[in-house]
């Protein structure tokens, strides 16, 4: 009745994704929680929500913008692998759709010219579920046309964008020439101010003098060591300064600057490096330093808006710094500015075409903005100026495996993982990557290898447990899983880790595991499932049926609940109940011959073997070398009376295949033909 060794609710994986999810999609993301002290802990969670609701462009938005802050997050990388493979399910599922209309109609079609047929309850049946899916089909293509009129007012509201982005150009150059007007003139300024401040110095006396002379050489020792990191001398040549020329602005940016620097981590630093900054300002508002060492010090505290006023005052009064243009962008990123964020990008590589990370950032806006040329293009021009890049080959890795392009994503995440081989994460993705080709033992080395590399991670831990577990190697997954509950004992990690004490014999366990996962989690289905087929093997029907009666209560359209309730109302023999669920689950998931196999049973055993004949061959014409559903369908035939046919059948099977496994039980019925 239930083929153990199959598992089909393991083995529909990819069935529980189409219709709303499940452990399919469980190596890919892990852990089901974040910890306490990430702080994207409440974006990763919007994002989650909007994921569970099916809104994914929204929740792909929230996780990429995590992203751009840790490129190696792990629950962010796994849950945006998650909404892709969502993605991919719900086109699956309108192709699915179609197909399943257009066989539905050619059955129809085969039905009303066969003048022999008189199945009126058949032809019924599928005219019924005909009008369903295509009323399905007709929902879809709505929901589809509002989304390409959205699409369209978007194209709209783009081409609105590029004539004001023209428009912003010219009056961008406009404003370029000015500034460089206002440039010369501040140079002339400078210059005038230096020459009187030459003339003041030698108005002055030479004690005065020689007091100013040494108060530069300490600003101009001071601002050396502060660029070659000694940030511990330089606050100590700042401090002699102020001795000597108390609220010297220059020495009070100097220290902003250099306390800020010396320990990002060090909240007294900071404090202190913010007071410096307030009392530059303070002194002389037109220093470009204080305000951006404040801009950083708020960065830091992830107070954006206020980040991004500091950032803007100091490109107000820097001129051409890179720097600042590039801590403006992202600021102005984290406030999910992502438009002005790339062009501020774009001024620095203009400026410097060497600047860390500025392609690679503005990489990251233009994946924002839907733009995923532009952002390859950037992802690209990052590596031209830094080929030892490892973040840069990595999104390009990831951007080819979100298009399917598989093997290209290989080439450039094993690239990633040449330049940064302790990345676990690059690791991980390429697992993702080689599993999609179907090379599973490279696969399963990525997988192991990115928890050996941080085996403080439970998703790297589960990651190589569910590998383990689908090649089989169950006491290596065992070991595995047992980690990662270790480290988080989350429901989903509970389910798999029954998986695997099923595969490895240990029933009993096995149940207990399923049976913590639903305690954790009342909403999890994926355990109610397996409780359920695990209590039916063991006889324990009644048991059975009240957890997958739960689970269907909760997911009443999941293609394995309906098979599994199906399996308990044979064992039960209520064939009208047991009927039900199998044509439900068929209908569901029409491509897993075990559902079909369970449905033809059930109509043997309601004795309905007109129907059993049916579905048997409908099994056999896309899989002539079943050789159990041959064998059956031999046995239905003999119900009938169809001797002629059964030994066809029988005779057959024997023929192709002489080793069959009971072929012994074939010729004693060929005996009593």
């Amino acid at each position: 009745m239930y083929d153990r060794k199959r598992a089909l609710v393991a083995g529909g994986i990819v069935l529980a994704l189409l219709i709303g999810g499940g452990l399919g999609t469980a190596l890919l993301l892990g852990e089901r929680t974040t910890a306490p002290d990430d702080p994207h802990a409440n974006t990763l969670r919007l994002a989650r929500d909007y994921y569970e609701d099916g809104e994914l462009t929204r929740a792909l938005d929230l996780v990429d913008r995590v992203l751009l802050d840790d490129v190696d997050h792990e629950e962010g990388n796994a849950l945006r692998s998650r909404i892709v493979e969502a993605r991919r399910a719900i086109e699956q599922e309108e192709q699915d759709r179609l197909e399943e209309i257009s066989e539905l109609r050619s059955q129809i079609e085969a039905l009303e010219s066969d003048d022999r047929s008189d199945d009126e309850e058949q032809l019924a049946a599928l005219e019924e579920r005909l009008a369903e899916a295509e009323r399905e089909r007709r929902e879809a293509e709505e929901r589809r046309a509002a989304e390409e009129e959205a699409a369209a007012d978007a194209r709209r509201a783009r081409e609105q964008e590029e004539e004001e982005r023209a428009r912003e150009e010219r009056e961008e150059e406009e404003r370029r020439a000015a500034e460089e007007r206002e440039e010369e003139e501040r140079r002339a300024a400078e210059q005038r101010e230096l020459e009187r401040q030459e003339a003041e110095l030698a108005a002055l006396e030479e004690e005065e003098r020689e007091r100013e002379r040494e108060v530069r050489n300490l600003l101009e020792e001071a601002e050396r060591a502060l660029q070659e990191g000694d940030f511990d001398r330089a606050i100590e040549l700042f401090e002699e300064v102020l001795q000597l020329a108390e609220n010297r602005p220059e020495a009070l940016a100097g220290l902003g600057e250099a306390y800020r620097r010396r320990d990002p981590d060090s909240s007294e630093d900071q404090q202190q490096a913010r007071e410096y900054a307030e009392a530059a300002m303070e002194a002389d508002d037109t220093l470009w330093r204080p305000y951006f060492t404040k801009g950083e010090v708020y960065s830091s505290d992830d107070d954006h808006s206020a980040a991004r006023e500091m950032f803007e005052k100091a490109a107000e009064l820097a001129g051409d710094r890179p720097e600042v243009y590039f801590a403006l962008g992202n600021a102005q990123y984290r406030a999910s500015d992502f438009r002005d964020a790339r062009e501020n990008y774009q001024r620095v590589v203009d400026l410097d075409p060497e600047f860390p990370n500025a392609y690679y950032n503005m990489g990251m806006s233009n994946l924002q903005l839907r733009d995923e040329d532009g952002a390859l293009q950037a992802f690209r021009r990052a590596i031209e100026v830094d080929p030892e890049n490892s973040a840069a080959y990595h999104r390009l890795g990831m951007a080819e495996l979100d298009r399917g392009n598989y093997r290209a994503a290989i080439v450039q995440l094993e690239t990633a993982i040449d330049i940064a081989p302790g990345n676990p994460m690059y690791r991980m993705q390429l697992g993702q990557a080689y599993e999609a080709v179907g090379n599973a033992s490279r696969a399963e080395a990525a997988f192991v290898r990115a928890a050996e590399l941080d085996p403080g991670s439970p998703t790297h831990n589960f990651n190589a447990a569910q590998i383990k577990r689908r090649h089989e190697k169950f006491e290596e997954a065992y070991e595995f899983i047992q980690e990662a509950i270790a480290l988080n004992p989350s429901p989903e990690y509970f389910y798999v880790k029954g998986q695997i004490q099923d595969g490895l014999g240990e029933v009993e366990e096995a149940i207990e595991s399923h049976m913590t996962a639903a305690e954790l989690d009342s909403r999890y289905v994926r355990p109610l499932i397996e409780l359920g087929r695990l209590l039916d093997e063991l006889g324990l029907h009644d048991d059975a049926l009240d957890y997958l009666l739960r689970a269907y209560g909760m997911q009443p359209d999941d293609a394995a609940v309906n098979n599994n309730l199906g399996n308990v109302y044979l064992s039960l023999e209520n064939y009208n109940e047991s009927i039900d669920h199998f044509r439900r689950a068929r209908r569901l998931d029409p491509d897993t011959p075990e559902i079909r196999r369970n449905l033809a049973v059930a109509y043997i055993g309601a004795e309905d073997y007109d129907r059993a004949e049916e579905e048997l061959r409908s099994i056999l014409d896309d899989r002539p070398d079943d050789w159990r559903v041959r064998h059956r369908l031999g046995e239905v035939l003999i119900s009938l009376d169809d001797t002629e046919s059964a030994r066809e059948v029988l005779e057959g099977l024997l023929s192709e295949n002489p080793e069959y496994e009971a072929r012994d039980d074939i010729e004693a019925l060929l005996t009593e033909l």
